[in-house]
């Protein structure tokens, strides 16, 4: 959905999403979205990793991976604590989750 900007304003998602361009500038618009999407990404290969560990598959942390890692480190800089808190809300940002991309990113 993030991918194609193709959200719908009638969903609580969208309608977050559509404000967010009304409180900042465009570039950090993008910023906010790309984190959004790496954010999500790591979270769900956190747990596929997490869950082949649990079966006992040796599992290694691939370079795209540690890339993305890398280009969040940098978003979190561009968007800033500002932007940071305005995805919080969105972000679902568990210390269960938190600890599995932390696992993830090692």
């Amino acid at each position: 959905m993030i991918r194609t900007k193709h959200w719908s304003s009638a969903s609580p998602l969208g309608e977050y999403l559509h404000a967010l361009k009304s409180k900042f500038k465009g570039p950090v618009v993008a910023d906010l979205l790309c984190y959004l999407r790496l954010y999500t990404e790591l979270a769900l290969r956190a747990k596929g990793v997490l869950m082949m560990r649990e079966d006992g598959f040796d599992v290694a942390v691939d370079d795209e991976t540690r890339a993305k890692f890398d280009e969040m480190r940098y978003l979190e800089q561009s968007i800033s604590k500002t932007g940071l808190l305005a995805l919080h809300p969105v972000l679902h940002m568990t210390h269960k989750e938190l600890w599995q991309l932390y696992m993830l990113g090692k």
